[in-house]
């Protein structure tokens, strides 16, 4: 066998070892415009060394391996250096691999399209089929029937029917909305005349508020009968306003009666009740009256066990006690003295004398007294000394503060006094 290898390739006998494997290759490749160097003296002992069949036969079969390998283009001859060498025959070792891998891939995706349009046959097969067979089976649409001339002539008839009837309609709605549009236009007439006369009205407001305004606080009546004279006839809203603003005004008298025992305040309720021309503010002015009367008749601001602080009034005289005191002392006090409490005392203290210079006394105080507790005191006592009664002058039950009434009657009851003397 090493005889026959050796004649069928003389030549590869003759091939350095270097060229053999990558292993054997020298470090670095020789230059060639040097000098030929001398062969290393490993060589020239191995060729001095018998020959050894067995190393022999190993090392020609790896020779021809590599001219194999060659001539297949798998592995090109070694010029540069060992590692060159070894990236060279690494690429070409990954050529097999990769057709390997490409046929692999080809034929995975080959199976898969198998597969798929196994599943979509199946799929037509098991739904898509089966649908298609039962259709046939289904009743045909029948095809529409031929019109005849006598069917279109009837639908052609029926047709203006409707567009006549359409026509009609039309008319109608037009004429219902001309008539919509009348009826807003005399709204809008309308609603025109009203603004004209909320602007009249809003006028005359504006002026009797401006009047209203300037009316004098201490007599209201004095003004208000020529204030609605004025007003023309029409203007029914200008008074409700002033019937508003009196009865308004009759209450704060009332107020101020009350709160600051005001006898001005009375004295003008008092008026406003007996004045004619306030015929609709009676009941009003009534009202307001008995109001303040229910109040003094509970109430009055001057203590029930308050007396005369005698000694501090008369401190040149030897007067100690209300008993000691002269009627022309207690009338000067009832008349003049500046402090209502004193006062209010003093017409109490001249309850039980029945002189008619007393009851002039007292008269005079209730007409003059600016504060309802001195005034309502004076009433009493002429009530219970000379036994004054006005709730008949009056003809409505009111009994305190009737100044008119109690002079009235007292005009009438001195007289006979002074007859009797």
């Amino acid at each position: 066998m090493h005889n026959s290898d050796s004649a069928a390739h003389p030549t590869t006998s003759e091939a350095p070892p270097e060229q053999l494997t990558p292993a054997s290759a020298a470090p670095s490749a020789p230059d060639e415009s040097s000098s030929p160097q001398p062969e290393p003296p490993l060589r020239v002992e191995a060729d001095a060394q018998p020959a050894n069949p067995a190393h022999d036969h190993a090392k020609r079969r790896a020779q021809l391996e590599q001219e194999k390998a060659e001539q297949l283009g798998l592995l090109r001859p070694i010029v540069a250096s060992s590692n060159a060498a070894a990236t060279r025959l690494s690429n070409q070792r990954r050529a097999p691999i990769s057709k390997r891998h490409l046929a692999v891939v080809i034929a995975a995706e080959i199976g898969l399209l198998i597969a798929f349009a196994t599943l979509l046959h199946s799929f037509f097969q098991a739904r898509i089929e089966p649908y298609l067979n039962q259709r046939p089976a289904q009743s045909p649409v029948s095809p529409a029937p031929s019109s005849s001339p006598a069917t279109d002539a009837a639908a052609q008839t029926e047709l203006k029917k409707q567009l006549t009837a359409t026509t009609d309609q039309l008319a109608e709605t037009t004429a219902q909305l001309a008539q919509l549009q009348k009826q807003i236009d005399a709204l809008r007439t309308a609603d025109s005349k009203a603004e004209s006369q909320l602007a009249i009205l809003d006028e005359r407001i504006s002026q009797t508020i401006t009047t209203l305004a300037n009316i004098p606080s201490g007599g209201p009546t004095a003004t208000l009968p020529q204030i609605v004279a004025n007003q023309p006839t029409t203007s029914v809203i200008s008074q409700e306003l002033i019937i508003l603003k009196e009865r308004n005004r009759l209450t704060d008298y009332a107020d101020q009666a009350i709160a600051e025992a005001s006898s001005d305040a009375c004295a003008a309720l008092w008026r406003s009740l007996r004045d004619p021309e306030l015929a609709r503010l009676k009941h009003g002015a009534a009202a307001e009256i008995l109001r303040v009367q229910q109040h003094f008749s509970k109430w009055s601001r001057v203590p029930p066990d308050y007396r005369l602080p005698v000694r501090d009034l008369f401190k040149d005289s030897a007067i100690s006690v209300e008993a000691d005191l002269s009627v022309p002392q207690i009338l000067n006090l009832l008349l003049k003295h500046e402090d209502f409490h004193i006062r209010t005392r003093a017409a109490y203290i001249l309850g039980g004398r029945k002189e008619p210079e007393i009851g002039d006394a007292l008269i005079r105080a209730m007409k003059s007294d600016p504060i309802l507790d001195v005034v309502r005191e004076a009433q009493l006592t002429m009530e219970q000394t000379f036994g004054m009664a006005v709730e008949a002058n009056n003809g409505i039950g009111i009994r305190l503060f009737d100044i008119t009434s109690a002079e009235a009657w007292w005009k009438d009851k001195s007289a006979a006094l002074k007859e009797k003397k």
